[in-house]
């Protein structure tokens, strides 16, 4: 906004006192010459009185009279570059009565007079847009180089500013090159260190290949005089009589050939490699060709084939009340028997159960679900004891589907199978409710049994209950076979919690950075309903339980940070051996749930650059052991958007303080966690879509933003929603 230079003319401790008359000179700064010219016509006229309306009042000399204009010390660089921090009073530091513009962008004020703007009224400089000062225009072509030296007083005074704000800038720039220099001067040194010791390994492994083919130069000369020594033993045992010098001969021999041997062996002994790999991990043409992982060690499940029978679990009156409504029901003919439906529908390989209007049970049934759900959530919180204080956010599963099988005489039967449908809740169990007359359940181990489990068998009762995990139907199947079945009927009521979003269960496993990622049904603070699932803490790898994955569709790893930044972590090979141990996990989990379908997260950056290089050195370990396994493991893609421009974690991603106190180098804030959430989903189901999100076709955004903007900066909090928001 224009104003008026009201201020009172006063020397400035910048300027020198001034004279009584205006100047009609003033000195020229070019090049040091002591030469002097005129003042321009132009800024040597009388200032033009009113020129613009707005704020402010007149003062100063009146019209017609002329201002008074004093002289700069240009000598005194660094009290001009001072004067620039005054934005109220215009640079020249001398009181005129005009009028005074400020600049757009630094808002500097100006004298129209000392930046050229004459004629201008209060209307025309009301109707600049944006208006840019000297010291922030920049010219778009080069600038005109004058000859003649400028006797412009404002005009130097603008020019040695320019001056000294540049060599400021440059001295600036030229300390921050100083000082990345000196820190980076020490990783320069080890990595140049840990070159060297690299190329004195390669020429070490070369002598000792060469030693190695001298030895077995000398093996083979042995070799032709051990079949020479066969030869002639052969020969002697022929004979009916040896001589005391042909004994001797083979002595000497036998003894040579010793001899020959103990050298050799002394000399492999003094020329084995005994150099030591670099301590500090870097990266080389040849870091990731190591040996293959050890065969990992063979998964244990501990899985039942079934948790037990509860004799009379209902009283006589309701199983009466049941076997009225089954007999009323509709019933289609399977093999060996014939089934009804309750509820949510369930379908299985053959399955022709006839499915009711409406998925609510019949009121008959609603005490019976009612009486087993309590046991499921007994059941469900003994196994998972730290999810019972959050049962809000952790409910247990709920059952929702009954599927009746109907006996009659000793033909029926049921095939053997197992209830490993992906519909059904991973972590639920299954129940079955006997009416009627008694059969012999049998169980079995599968072909995916690493160890043949011994055959066990069951035999129900009226009324009588037995359930199993909904894990342990990977591993066993169950029958009834032809004539354990008496004459008359029997009915088994099986309960199941199934739905057709567990088709994307999740099972997640990591460390503290997965502490904010929650499942559930909210779209804001929780992955959202189609993508159930649960998690389970793992500090480090040998903390993940392959067994916990079983049943689950989709299994998401982020471990390993609190392995690689121990202080014994300090070679390449440390990290190959925890990147083998990973990858050994991974195959443990392959080998109890063969179906699922494992998302590796990389190591999160941190902000030391010493970790940071480990850490890389351990992602490029894992991409190239993970692209190896095939389908069915993939990396999560993306975490190279929580790295700044030097490696370091982002700070808008992350925390400042941990929970101490002290400088947290390692976990994910809120907002990092969203989009470490955002990141896992998308890897998700890109892979069960096919690699296409369906909800906005190909697209690489992350909650509606570009993800190479995210690390930008948080959107306010009022768009995402909380402080656990997960959603994509």
């Amino acid at each position: 906004m224009p104003r008026r230079d009201n201020q009172p003319t006063t020397p400035s401790p910048l300027t020198k006192p001034s004279s009584s008359k205006p100047l009609s000179k003033c000195k020229t700064y070019s090049g040091g010459s002591n030469r002097s010219e005129y003042v321009s016509p132009v800024h040597n006229k009388l200032p033009r009185g009113k020129s613009g309306s707005g704020s402010g009042s007149r003062t100063g000399s009146s019209r017609g009279e002329k201002s008074k204009i004093t002289e700069v010390d240009l000598s005194d660089t660094e009290s001009l570059c001072r004067s620039l921090w005054n934005s109220d009073k215009c640079p020249c530091n001398n009181s005129l009565d005009s009028w005074l513009i400020d600049c757009s962008n630094c808002k500097q004020y100006w004298h129209l007079d000392c930046v050229t703007l004459y004629g201008l009224d209060d209307a025309d400089i009301n109707k600049l847009v944006k208006w840019r000062c000297p010291f922030c225009y920049v010219a778009p072509v080069s600038t005109s180089q004058f000859t003649q030296d400028d006797s412009c007083l404002t005009c130097r005074n603008t020019r040695t500013l320019r001056d000294a704000n540049h060599a400021f800038e440059v001295a600036a720039a030229a300390s921050h090159i100083k000082n990345t220099a000196a820190n980076n001067e020490d990783d320069l040194t080890s990595h140049s260190s840990a070159i060297a010791s690299e190329n004195a390994m390669k020429c070490i492994e070369s002598e000792f290949k060469q030693l190695s083919d001298r030895c077995n130069h000398m093996f083979h000369d042995v070799s032709k005089n051990v079949a020479k020594l066969e030869t002639e033993i052969t020969k002697f045992i022929s004979q009916p009589l040896a001589t005391s010098s042909t004994i001797e001969t083979h002595s000497v021999l036998l003894q040579r050939i010793s001899d020959q041997l103990e050298t050799i062996s002394k000399k492999q002994a003094n020329t084995a490699p005994t150099a030591q790999r670099p301590s500090h991990p870097v990266p080389s043409a040849g870091a990731f060709e190591a040996p293959p992982p050890p065969p990992p060690t063979t998964a244990k499940h501990h899985q039942k084939s079934n948790d037990g029978l509860l004799h009379e679990f209902i009283d006589e009156h309701m199983s009466t009340s049941i076997i009225g409504l089954l007999q009323a029901s509709d019933f289609k003919s399977e093999n060996g028997r014939s089934t009804v439906s309750f509820g949510e529908p369930y379908t299985y390989t053959g399955s022709k159960s006839s499915r009711n209007a409406t998925t609510s049970f019949p009121d008959v049934l609603q005490p019976v679900v009612d009486k087993i759900n309590a046991l499921q959530k007994d059941l469900f919180y003994s196994n998972h004891p730290d999810l019972k204080k959050h049962e809000n956010r952790h409910p247990a599963p709920l059952i929702n589907s009954c599927l009746v099988n109907r006996y009659t005489g000793p033909e029926s039967f049921l095939p053997s199978h197992s209830d490993n449908e992906i519909t059904i809740h991973p972590e639920s169990s299954i129940f079955t409710l006997s009416l009627g007359q008694p059969a012999t359940v049998k169980f079995s181990g599968i072909d995916q049994e690493p160890e043949p489990a011994n055959d066990t068998e069951i035999t129900p009762g009226h009324r009588s209950l037995y359930h199993m995990t909904r894990k342990s139907q990977d591993f066993f199947k169950h029958a009834i076979d032809k004539g354990s079945i008496a004459d008359g009927t029997r009915y088994s009521l099986t309960f199941r919690c199934v739905s057709w979003k567990n088709r994307n269960s999740t099972c997640i496993i990591g460390d503290s950075n997965t502490g904010m990622l929650n499942f559930g049904t909210n779209k804001r603070s929780t992955f959202g309903e189609l993508m159930p699932g649960q998690k389970y803490w793992a500090p480090c790898i040998r903390d993940i339980k392959p067994e916990s994955c079983i049943s689950f569709s989709n299994v998401v790893i982020l471990c390993g940070i609190n392995d690689v930044k121990k202080s014994e972590v300090n070679s390449q090979e440390d990290i190959r051996n925890l990147g083998n141990s990973l990858i050994n996990k991974i195959k443990q989990i392959k080998q109890l749930n063969p179906k699922c379908y494992v998302s590796v997260c990389p190591l999160l950056p941190t902000k030391s650059r010493e970790l940071n290089q480990k850490v890389n050195f351990f992602n490029c370990v894992l991409a190239s052991k993970v692209a190896s396994m095939g389908p069915g493991v993939q990396c999560v893609e993306g975490f190279h958007g929580f790295a700044e421009h030097d490696g370091t974690l982002v700070g808008s991603l992350s925390k400042t303080l941990d929970r101490h106190g002290g400088l947290d180098i390692l976990h994910l804030n809120p907002y990092g966690a969203r989009v470490l959430a955002g990141l896992i989903k998308r890897c998700i189901f890109f892979r069960l879509n096919k690699g296409v999100d369906r909800r906005r076709g190909p697209s690489s955004r992350v909650n509606g933003r570009l993800y190479s903007s995210v690390s930008g900066g948080p959107p306010p909090a009022s768009q995402w929603g909380g402080r656990d928001g997960c959603q994509v």
